[in-house]
Order: C-alpha cells, then structure tokens, then sequence
C-alpha cells in the first residue's frame, strides 16, 4: 500500500493537492497522511526577564484549538471527496517547525511520496513554489509531485 504525505495550510491550494492525490491514485490502495503543523517560537528575553510564560501558553492554546478546527472543516470535506474504500485517510495536527514535523511523519510513517500544493502565508501569485515546497525538495529529495 502507497504512504501519500500530503501537507496542509488549509489554503485553497493544499486542498487542490489533496483532491489532485485522491484522483491520481483512485485505482491503487493508499493511506493518505494529511498533515498540518503549527508552532510557536519560544518567549524571547528583555532586560534578562522572560517574557510572560501564561501569555506564551495561552497562544500556543489558542493556536491548537484553531488547527483542530480547521483541520475538522477539511475532514468533512475531504471525506465528501472520497468515498473510495481502497483509501485510507489519517488527518493530524502536529506541533514543530514544518520541516521537524515532516521528518517525524516521514520515518514514523515509512512515506512512499509527498504531494504539496501550498503557496504559504504570503500567497504571492507570481511564485511558482512557496519557499516551504522548494525548502522539501532539497531537504528530502523524494519524488514529489506539485500542484
């Protein structure tokens, strides 16, 4: 059975890249990893005191429950998409940096192919490949397939 990686941004993009995979491999078995990763860059230091830990929390939280939400709306739409029983989807939010969390999933996982279709937070229509898709392909160098 094919291992799909498909990252997600929930933008309009990463949606096509998942309905592009659901249809390319509509006649093989595969399990679908669609994968969201959200972080939050630790507190700096000011003067030598830590910035407010509580406040710190209260984003990381308030990020977290934003991607469950998120990633339940894409669930409901994907699986209108896809009724295919030699399909498998497995749809996670994963705290880190995006890359960190894609090797994670990758080796966990044993990931056959990762599908992308993010133009990422700046959304530049004259970009080919947002920075995150150029920054997979020379780390990973794995098929990849782009959308």
């Amino acid at each position: 059975m094919k291992r799909i990686l498909i990252p997600t941004d929930f933008s309009k993009n990463a949606y096509n890249a998942i309905h592009y995979a659901i249809e390319l491999y509509k006649t093989q078995s595969c399990e679908f990893f669609i994968i969201h990763s959200y972080y939050l860059p630790l507190p700096e230091f000011k003067n030598e005191i830590l910035l407010s830990l509580e406040s710190t929390f209260k984003k990381l939280n308030e990020v977290e429950e934003q991607a469950e939400k998120n990633m339940k709306n894409l669930k409901s739409q994907v699986s209108f998409i896809d009724d295919n029983r030699n399909h498998t989807l497995h749809f996670l939010n994963d705290f880190g940096t995006f890359h960190d969390v894609l090797k994670r999933i990758i080796e966990k996982k044993d990931i056959h192919l990762i599908i992308m279709g993010m133009r990422g937070e700046t959304d530049d229509e004259s970009a080919i490949l947002g920075s995150n898709t150029l920054h997979t392909i020379k780390k990973f160098r794995i098929s990849a397939v782009l959308s």
